[in-house]
């Protein structure tokens, strides 16, 4: 329930903000947040984790309660933190956090067709 409002805020904040940015201008991230490919990784990961937990798939022991995130982040060899800033300067930058969410519902959206076939 909390994801799903989590990406419903989300998903507004991108549509209003979006007017805000100029189309021609194109914003670079910088060294100091993940790349964008890094981010749509990370970002793929957490959905996959979200998925497994919330379809039982993954058992949530006291060690994923506490912060379920720990495992994409050191697969990633990133700290909270680093994701949280990058998280911060992406949602700045909605133009750009779009185009992530979109190839991520792409990707995840491919996976999901993959699996069906099976």
């Amino acid at each position: 329930m909390q994801k799903n409002v989590f990406i419903c805020v989300l998903s507004v904040s991108l549509l209003l903000l979006s007017d805000c940015s100029s189309p021609n201008q194109e914003v670079v991230p910088p060294l100091t947040v993940l790349s964008k490919d890094s981010m749509l990784s990370v970002l793929t990961d957490l959905q996959l984790l979200e998925a497994g937990i919330d379809l039982g798939l993954v058992p949530v022991t006291r060690d994923v309660k506490s912060d379920k995130q720990f495992v994409v982040f050191k697969k990633h060899s990133i700290s909270r933190a680093f994701y949280d800033s990058s998280l911060v300067f992406y949602s700045a930058h909605p133009e750009l956090l779009g185009k992530i969410y979109e190839k991520l519902i792409a990707d995840l959206s491919q996976r999901q067709a993959e699996l069906n076939k099976h």
